[in-house]
């Protein structure tokens, strides 16, 4: 599995610099993060958050989903118990047809 680390680094090459320093340097004011903070990103040693994600995707492309959890940029959606997610939406919207029901009664 690509750690979001590898995948920031893969986007800054793909930019066309050749290190994070590089990037962070030619990017600095549109990036509006510290270099150290964006060296941590690269070596692995702070997680990248959501905010961070969201401006390197702005600014090296892809999507902050993709720095953060790879392929198709969301989180993994099994659970403990091996539901999904996913299908949550779903529960909301027969839940807010129940009670719309319910209302009508």
């Amino acid at each position: 599995m690509i750690e979001p680390k590898h995948r920031l680094i893969q986007a800054i090459r793909e930019a066309g610099y050749e290190t994070p320093t590089d990037a962070w340097r030619a990017n600095r004011h549109k990036l509006d993060i510290s270099q150290d903070l964006m060296i941590s990103n690269t070596n692995g040693n702070r997680d990248i958050s959501r905010k961070a994600a969201e401006k390197y995707a702005r600014v090296f492309g892809h999507t902050a989903g993709w720095y953060l959890y790879g392929d198709n940029g969301k989180a993994n959606a099994a659970t403990d118990d091996g539901a999904s997610k996913a299908a949550a939406p779903d529960m909301v919207s027969q839940l807010a047809e129940v009670f719309a029901d319910l209302v009508k009664a």
